[in-house]
């Protein structure tokens, strides 16, 4: 009788896992839409009392040569990109003033007010970034030495000409890599949503650890999402 009721006790274990998984798996496409809706919303609502047109309100700061940033923020976009001089630009010109900068190191804490955050350098290729957001987007067009980066709630989108090691988290959005020259081992999981590398699509449910190598796999890149996308091309 116990053998019977321990089977019993497995079988129906075995039905309300397997009830909950068709669950997630039928609703998916909603699941997507709903996680990009929601990234979306937050990007609008938190950037809209921000006028992109009106650049005389945002501050430029020129910087020594440095070669590492740590930045954190709860709401924020930020762009990193290349340009002759070592520059800030912020439309928040408090992240500024209160500006660290120590052995070639900068310390930037944007706290809770909404910033855009332009960082300009004129060799990216020997810039570590560690980054924390809240909520907001990070774009990066060059690149880098080495990043890691940690956003809540929106995406991060890394080009380049050639690979480099990166360990990026987003809990609700997206991630996008497009670099010509992956040298790398790359390492992709999402728990609800996709995983697109090089056209190659992987749709559902805990997707854990799809990982792909290309060239010499020099460098590590581990890309992970909570409930959205991550796109390789």
């Amino acid at each position: 009788m116990k053998k019977f009721m321990r089977r019993i006790g497995v079988l129906s274990l075995i039905f309300l896992v397997a009830t909950l998984l068709s669950f997630l798996i039928n609703d998916l496409p909603s699941l997507q839409k709903k996680a990009k809706q929601n990234q979306n919303r937050v990007i609008d609502e938190l950037f809209v009392r921000i006028d992109e047109s009106d650049v005389t309100k945002y501050k430029r700061q020129v910087l020594d040569p440095f070669t590492e940033i740590d930045l954190q923020g709860n709401n924020m976009e930020v762009w990193i990109e290349k340009g002759e001089k070592c520059q800030l630009v912020s439309s928040n010109k408090k992240i500024l003033d209160n500006l660290t900068v120590k052995e070639g190191k900068i310390y930037l804490d944007a706290g809770k007010k909404m910033t855009r955050l332009h960082i300009i350098h004129p060799n990216p290729r020997s810039l570590f970034l560690n980054g924390r957001i809240g909520n907001g987007s990070l774009e990066v067009t060059q690149s880098l030495k080495k990043a890691e980066i940690d956003i809540g709630n929106g995406g991060c989108t890394i080009r380049g000409e050639a690979s480099f090691p990166l360990s990026c988290s987003v809990g609700n959005g997206n991630i996008s890599l497009n670099i010509d020259r992956l040298d790398a081992k790359v390492m992709a999981s999402v728990d609800v949503g996709s995983i697109e590398i090089f056209k190659e699509e992987h749709e559902g449910v805990g997707l854990h650890k799809i990982t792909k190598t290309f060239g010499g796999s020099r460098d590590f890149i581990n890309l992970t999402v909570g409930n959205g996308e991550i796109e390789v091309e």
